[in-house]
């Protein structure tokens, strides 16, 4: 199951019409506590509302489930959300508002989306990029070429990873955290695959407009996000 979570970050980067494809691709919407009053601006409907709820001038209608909590709690927003879409058994799942305005918020979310990387897939736009959290080892992105793909270690070492597709080819190396050898590489094919042994990652893409965007994520199928095909 597709589903869209909304959080409480910056929403300039991207235009309407992309958070409209998004929700209309999603079977569950979730807005972690501000991420509501985003959703409602572009007239998207949101099926479950998480979170400390202060930063809600009022409460959603009864046709939204509610899941209130206190507000001195040891998870943010955020996670509470990817929790939930865990426990509706998403098998992808998107996030917006996730980056931009404070860093340390930007930050705690890409690293809670790393986390979660274990149960779905992730997916982040933000702006003319994406980024995904694979939950595979082995899988691969349609419709690429053209694109500059960068491959982010998460861990202090990903272990025996290999390319195709790309013009600088990895073939079982070890990349390290630190390194920035796997940033701004080129698609030279529509199809790049990406395998690795052992490690956590992310994966960049950065497309020419949002328009070509869009139209990677209309191709999207779950087979070259979430597995080897």
């Amino acid at each position: 199951m597709k589903t869209l979570i909304f959080l409480n970050g910056d929403y300039k980067q991207n235009s309407k019409a992309l958070y409209k494809f998004l929700a209309k691709n999603s079977s569950l919407i979730i807005a972690a506590n501000g991420g509501f009053a985003k959703a409602k601006s572009f007239k998207i409907k949101v099926h479950e509302v998480i979170g400390d709820l202060d930063s809600l001038s009022c409460l959603p209608q009864k046709e939204v489930l509610i899941h209130r909590f206190p507000k001195n709690k040891d998870k943010t927003d955020g996670e509470l959300a990817l929790n939930l879409a865990r426990k509706r058994k998403s098998s992808l799942v998107y996030v917006v508002g996730a980056f931009g305005g404070r860093f340390d918020q930007t930050i705690t979310n890409f690293f809670l989306a790393s986390k979660y990387a274990r149960y779905f897939s992730i997916i982040i736009p933000f702006g003319t990029e994406l980024i995904i959290f694979p939950n595979k080892k082995d899988f691969t992105l349609n419709n690429v070429k053209g694109t500059t793909i960068s491959i982010i270690p998460i861990t202090k070492i990903v272990e025996k990873i290999s390319s195709h597709g790309l013009k600088w080819t990895l073939r079982m190396d070890n990349i390290f955290r630190e390194s920035s050898r796997c940033i701004s590489n080129i698609a030279e094919k529509s199809r790049v695959n990406i395998n690795f042994r052992r490690g956590k990652l992310c994966v960049s893409i950065l497309f020419p407009s949002e328009d070509k965007l869009l139209r990677f994520l209309r191709t999207l199928t779950f087979p070259y996000i979430l597995g080897s095909c």
